[in-house]
């Protein structure tokens, strides 16, 4: 079975391509994959859920009190303001992108993404049916987006601006 059109103009991601090329003897930086262990506390938390019969699906949105303490980390560290209703707990940065840029953008509307940058942008803009749009980032700007820049790329169909 051959896949749809919009999948095959996704390609394979150079940071895989880099992590099937490792070999033995080199330390791969390629994946956000970290070098220790998990640790034998959050080990521990993990068997004692299942101990206690905490297997099941949870909401949709996530564990209140996980989005408890994530409302609470924002306001304390990164001084935003939100509550709990507003915060969505998904599986990963990619899970997140995917499922807010495919509830954002429609076919022909258009994304500001930073270049370079993580490579799910421009994937989840394209499985979207939107087009990518490459803000670059310049080493004088220490690879910031500068808004100056960003708005010469704003158009009547973007829909969305990717900061990170």
């Amino acid at each position: 079975m051959k896949p749809v059109k919009r999948v095959q103009s996704i390609d394979l991601s150079g940071i895989r391509k880099m992590f099937d090329m490792v070999g033995e003897n080199s330390i791969n930086l390629a994946l956000g994959e970290p070098d220790f262990d998990t640790p034998q506390y959050i080990r521990d938390a993990v068997k004692d859920a299942l101990d206690e019969g905490f297997t099941h699906y949870t909401g949709n949105t996530g564990i209140p009190e996980l989005r408890e303490a994530i409302t609470h980390k924002l306001q304390r560290e990164n001084h935003i303001e939100t509550s709990p209703e507003q915060v969505i707990v998904t599986v990963g940065a990619s899970g997140a992108l995917y499922s807010s840029i495919n509830a954002l953008v429609e076919e022909k509307d258009e994304v500001i993404i930073p270049d370079p940058g993580f490579v799910a942008y421009d994937a989840c803009v394209k499985l979207s049916g939107g087009r990518s749009i490459p803000a670059p980032l310049r080493d004088e700007n220490e690879f910031q987006m500068k808004a100056e820049d960003v708005l010469e790329l704003v158009t009547p169909h973007t829909k969305a601006i990717v900061i990170n």
